[in-house]
């Protein structure tokens, strides 16, 4: 009898062991949870016309930054809604030991660091995802959280930066924002296309801005980046009867500004396109006499 009062008191033992170890076990897999951060631009004009020339370079550092965080495998996640109104907002989702460090993360962002944007972070739970990235070590976190305001000598931005870069310009081209464009193109930029070519960031800028009288915006299909060399598909739509014209561009990237540019696109509808822009010229040009 005795024997079997030691040999419950035991297990019993033994299974209080086990129930400890197991809630050890999961209280270290909660140590390191999932948050997100929602971010909103303080004015709203920031999303609705874009960034000014002055913000740019602040936008490069976001876009660096979440690039660290993503290969440190900090980030699971971040991006941007792609309406421009007053419901628009970004969103990251990231690693970290606790809400007070994941909001330090967010925090350390360019945006949020310059008052352009806020954020607010939530404890978030994934029920249906993949893992493709293991979790950062702290000194991994700790040199995402230094910032890096440009890249080292003679070396490109990542693919991020430059992709970041290419959608600014044509989004700015796309709005008629031609005022946001001596900060994204090297002032000795080439640009051809069948028939034409045109040097220099002056000339190239008083070109778009001709088009501008029928120019409705950029739709972007798919950007390819390989290195500082970047292919954009995309439809340059018109007001015009004839729509959208399919077009493609070769860019070049150089000390994170575009370099190059060669132009190709669906030739046969752009003679119309050309007489229209000729007739409301000829139009605006007898209004002023």
């Amino acid at each position: 009898m005795k024997h079997r009062i030691l040999l419950v008191a035991a297990l019993i033992a033994l299974a209080g062991m086990g129930f400890a170890a197991v809630g050890s076990l999961a209280t270290g897999q909660r140590k390191q949870g999932q948050f997100i951060g929602i971010f909103k631009a303080v004015n709203p004009d920031f999303v609705k016309s874009g960034p000014r020339p002055e913000d740019l370079p602040v936008l490069r550092q976001h876009v660096e930054y979440l690039q660290r965080l993503t290969d440190q495998g900090v980030s699971i996640v971040a991006g941007h809604t792609l309406n421009h109104d007053e419901n628009s907002f970004g969103l990251a989702i990231v690693r970290a030991d606790s809400e007070l460090a994941a909001r330090k993360i967010m925090e350390d962002d360019a945006l949020v660091r310059s008052g352009l944007v806020t954020t607010t972070v939530f404890p978030f739970e994934g029920l249906i995802g993949k893992n493709v990235q293991p979790a950062a070590s702290n000194s991994q976190l700790s040199s995402a959280s230094a910032p890096k305001t440009e890249s080292p000598e003679g070396k490109e931005p990542g693919s991020a930066a430059v992709k970041a870069l290419v959608s600014t310009y044509l989004d700015a081209v796309g709005q008629k924002q031609f005022d946001r464009l001596p900060d994204l193109l090297d002032p000795k930029i080439e640009f051809s296309m069948p028939g034409k070519t045109i040097n220099g960031a002056q000339d190239y800028i008083a070109a778009l801005r001709r088009l501008g009288p029928i120019t409705l915006r950029n739709e972007v299909k798919k950007i390819f980046v390989d290195e500082n060399e970047v292919c954009v598909i995309y439809d340059f739509v018109t007001d015009t009867a004839v729509g959208a014209v399919p077009s493609v561009e070769w860019i070049t990237i150089e000390r994170g500004r575009i370099r190059s540019i060669r132009l190709i696109f669906h030739s046969q509808p752009w003679p119309a396109v050309l007489e229209e822009l000729s007739r409301r010229a000829g139009q605006a040009g007898g209004r002023k006499k």
